[in-house]
């Protein structure tokens, strides 16, 4: 069965696997037994065929590193696609696999890049897999919450005083940039994904339609403004 989101992610695995960033990674971990490889298909390969308590410490392994090292972390996805992709599968409910695909693959790099390894050191797969799945059906319930509070007029979001409206007509460009530069700063710790980013630039910054913005990423309103709506709940616990 054709599954586009999967399909993206193995094409950029075969992109990586030859890449210079990839001959760096495994340069840099050359001194990590359990990292130490040829190239990262052997190294997965490895993972995948190797005992549960040996795939456990290459996680952590990984784990440790994917906050900084965006390498390690694309590797450790790759050795959760298995569960993920079944994950996809079981979350859809009998719909469309694209929007349920799209959606855990981001879920599982905000995980992968904010994973709380001093707390949880062990079953690493398991618990991201299992933190994908609970953030999953949570994005679903919110969203249908968020959808009949908003039948009501009387919880509409307020209209923007006159106050608030002279301060962003005489501050704009800089208000831009502060924006700018904080959901920057959210990427690079691993806050949110690229993605959620420009989710939240477009349609909260730039104020472009919803539809628009879903249609040009590939994925579906609801989709979209869950994954808003999870990148806007990070950003203000990380704040």
């Amino acid at each position: 069965m054709c599954r586009p989101a999967f399909d993206a992610l193995d094409r950029n695995w075969a992109t990586l696997v030859h890449s210079h960033e990839a001959a760096a990674a495994l340069a840099r971990w050359a001194n990590e037994p359990l990292l130490r490889a040829p190239d990262l298909d052997t190294l997965i390969d490895r993972i995948w065929a190797a005992a549960k308590p040996e795939a456990d410490r290459t996680h952590a392994a990984l784990a440790a590193r994917a906050p900084t090292d965006p390498t390690a972390a694309r590797v450790l996805l790759q050795t959760l696609r298995p569960g993920l992709r079944s994950l996809g599968r079981t979350v859809a409910f009998g719909g469309c696999f694209d929007d349920a695909d799209s959606e855990i693959l981001s879920l599982a790099w905000e995980r992968i890049r904010t994973y709380p390894l001093e707390r949880r050191p062990a079953r690493i797969a398991a618990n991201v897999l299992l933190d994908v799945r609970k953030r999953y059906i949570r994005g679903v319930v919110d969203a249908k919450l968020l959808h009949f509070e908003y039948l009501s007029e009387d919880l509409w979001p307020p209209a923007p005083s006159a106050e608030h409206e002279a301060i962003e007509a005489f501050e704009p460009s800089l208000r831009r940039a502060h924006a700018h530069a904080h959901l920057a700063a959210a990427v690079d710790r691993g806050t949110i994904t690229p993605s959620s980013a420009a989710v939240v630039w477009r349609t909260r910054v730039q104020q472009d339609d919803d539809a628009e913005v879903a249609a040009d990423l590939g994925m579906n309103v609801r989709t979209m403004q869950r994954r808003r709506q999870r990148a806007e709940r990070q950003l203000a616990q990380a704040s």
